[in-house]
């Protein structure tokens, strides 16, 4: 055993060196927000999964499905701003295990309800809950994480949403599958559904041994264990964590240095630093920086949803490809979102410390990566082969993600104490982009034949495509994120 000079072993100093090391509670709390991340997506994504499946077995119309599906996104986008201004009052200990919660319930009870108006009630409420989560995400990362770590931990959270949708489809994909196998064979064949051959140990149980297998993979119950990990998830995070580093009882001295230094937590009087609710509504209205942040994030999130909803469809039309193998390729685009997300965090931080300079590490960065999508939606155009088109448009989707911690880091830094409703604010105006593409696809699908053009309609979608994502770097131009919202120029 080594000793030192006063003859004390290094294990008898351990506990004061220990001290000088910081301890490691921000990368805890981060991996936290992830995984709250993904299991949001994941429960997300379970009814669009299922659609086809409880449509059949309540006896919905195809009308009354896609009302049901679309219903969360009208409570997602009004209630950004009073979910974040309720974590601004309880703070996110409190408010993020309560959205969570809240959304994990009304996942189960999707399952068994069979009344449109309260399945549709219940969605609403999922939204409404849904819609307090990030603007709650962004305040702990102001919090807990140092300025030249936050693109990476924007960058791992929007990664994780990505993951949890790609797990989601996968997971519930396998369980309905089994289900099918087990219980419907014959309607799964009538619709042409490829199922997996089962087990030869399951093709031998009978009985109640069979039954019971049955009713482990009724379709109900995919709800129910999507949902599950969020009631834990609730139940723990409300408990470990603080909405402060120095309120946390592992987090010792040197990490404490390593945090933003932190504002008053206590009530403050209206003032021009600290407006009321509405002299900050005024603020956000007229500011400049408000604006152009609103602006890019309404066009990325424009573009980001073409992937989503035509995409597949654009490939059967245009490229030849089938229905089967145009999911696989969508997939294929979340993937590279994911890793642009995960590439832009990273890289954005380094820029930081390698320059010093948030213009290069966030606005160069975030305007290179939308002309690089812009110019990869284009060039898509021109190129015939289907497997080439999808790799082009990869390229695209990576690029376009390497803006979105940029954008989220951004609005942290300019926000000051008002992260959350900033962050809101953005998010909500993402919304309103992502809602706008699907209504204007068939307006331009259509358009050329009315203009008597020659080319076709999903050429004029693929231009537009990137025309928005042009349009998303020229709004960064005019962005400073050395300045704040209550600056009044951009």
């Amino acid at each position: 055993m080594l000793r030192l000079r006063s003859g004390l072993t290094l294990a008898d100093n351990l506990p004061k060196l220990s001290c000088f090391m910081p301890t490691r509670v921000r990368y805890l709390v981060l991996a936290s927000l992830c995984a709250v991340s993904a299991l949001v997506y994941v429960q997300r994504q379970c009814l669009a999964n299922a659609e086809t499946v409880m449509r059949r077995e309540l006896g919905f119309t195809v009308e009354t499905m896609g009302f049901v599906l679309g219903a969360w996104l009208w409570t997602y986008a009004a209630f950004q701003i009073p979910g974040a201004k309720l974590g601004d009052v309880w703070g996110s200990q409190r408010a993020l295990p309560l959205y969570c919660a809240v959304w994990s319930v009304t996942t189960i009870l999707t399952a068994f309800v069979t009344w449109v108006p309260l399945l549709v009630a219940l969605r609403f409420l999922f939204g409404a809950a849904h819609a307090g989560l990030f603007p709650c995400i962004a305040l702990v990362i102001r919090h807990w994480m140092p300025v030249e770590k936050r693109g990476l931990s924007t960058g791992c959270v929007a990664a994780f949403q990505q993951l949890g949708a790609a797990g989601a489809s996968q997971f519930a994909g396998w369980w309905l599958a089994i289900w099918l196998a087990l219980s419907q064979p014959d309607w799964a064949a009538s619709e042409k559904m490829t199922l997996p051959p089962l087990p030869s140990w399951v093709a031998a149980l009978s009985g109640d041994s069979l039954d019971f297998l049955k009713a482990f993979f009724d379709w109900r119950n995919l709800f129910v264990w999507a949902a599950l990990p969020g009631l834990i998830w609730s139940a723990w995070f409300s408990w470990w964590f603080r909405d402060r580093p120095s309120e946390h009882a592992s987090v010792n001295e040197a990490e404490l240095a390593l945090m933003p230094r932190e504002t008053p937590s206590s009530p403050q009087p209206p003032s021009a630093a600290n407006p009321g609710s509405r002299g900050l509504c005024s603020l956000i209205l007229t500011s400049p920086l408000m604006w152009l942040i609103c602006g890019q994030q309404a066009c990325r999130a424009f573009g980001y949803i073409f992937f989503q909803t035509w995409f597949p469809t654009f490939l059967v039309k245009t490229r030849g490809v089938s229905v089967s193998k145009s999911g696989s390729f969508t997939s294929l685009m979340f993937v590279a979102a994911l890793l642009g997300a995960l590439a832009g965090g990273v890289f954005s931080d380094w820029l930081l410390v390698r320059t010093q300079s948030r213009r290069v590490a966030r606005q160069g960065l975030a305007i290179l990566g939308l002309i690089g999508a812009a110019g990869f939606a284009i060039g898509a155009y021109f190129v015939e082969s289907a497997n080439a088109a999808v790799a082009v448009l990869a390229c695209g989707s990576f690029c376009a993600s390497l803006a979105g911690p940029s954008g989220y880091t951004v609005a942290i830094d300019v926000a000051g104490r008002h992260t959350t409703v900033v962050f809101a604010t953005m998010n909500m105006a993402g919304n309103l982009g992502a809602a706008a593409f699907p209504i204007l696809v068939p307006f331009l699908l259509k358009l050329p034949e009315r203009l008597g053009a020659s080319f076709s309609g999903w050429d004029l979608v693929l231009f537009v495509f990137g025309g928005i994502y042009l349009l998303s770097a020229v709004f960064w131009l005019g962005i400073n994120p050395n300045r704040t919202i209550e600056s009044k120029t951009a």
